[in-house]
């Protein structure tokens, strides 16, 4: 059994509570589908079977356009920190990062 069955034969990914560091995220996303899918990808690491496992309907296209924008976040957030960019990464953990270049649902 591989990790990950565990984790969603456990129902843990249901509980899950944001780690300190990464609370940040929750800046950006901020819907109750979004802070699901947000709780599911730092649970498995991916969203392949968000919906199976969770019983909430999300489009893929929708789900794809999260976790880019996920990925856009927290590449942006190991940046600045690799950087020593506190600018940038109090403005990344203040939810004031620039999403406007990023395309729209």
């Amino acid at each position: 059994m591989s990790n990950n069955d565990a984790l969603f034969i456990s129902g843990e990914f249901f509980d899950y509570k944001i780690p300190k560091d990464k609370k940040y995220l929750m800046k950006y996303f901020s819907t109750g589908i979004q802070e699901n899918f947000i709780s599911y990808i730092l649970t498995f690491g991916n969203y392949d079977n968000f919906v199976d496992h969770t019983g909430i309907f999300c489009k893929k296209r929708y789900m794809q356009f999260m976790y880019s924008r996920f990925k856009l976040i927290e590449e942006s957030h190991y940046k600045a920190k690799k950087e020593m960019n506190l600018e940038f990464l109090s403005e990344i953990e203040s939810g004031k990062f620039s999403l406007n270049s990023f395309p729209k649902a």
